[in-house]
């Protein structure tokens, strides 16, 4: 399954940068659940993980967002 996130990466010890690339599964990390999200936005907390050190981020790369809307659950 290929996704289209909006993706925050580290690119120096104070800088970050952010894409929306196409991603698979295979790139999340372990231990997730996953969603099929048909909708979601970006929040003032999403908003910070773009900022370098802001504290929100334990590990790089990282897709931030935790609102999203009329889900469909895959089993």
């Amino acid at each position: 399954m290929t996704f289209h996130p909006l993706l925050v990466e580290k690119t120096g010890e104070a800088e970050v940068s952010a894409t929306v690339q196409a991603l698979t599964e295979g790139r999340l990390p372990n231990g997730n659940v996953t969603f099929a999200v048909v909708y979601s936005t970006v929040n003032y907390k999403d908003g910070l993980c773009l900022q370098p050190n802001n504290g929100l981020v334990r590990e790089y790369p990282h897709v931030p967002g935790i609102d999203f809307t009329r889900i469909q659950f895959r089993s």
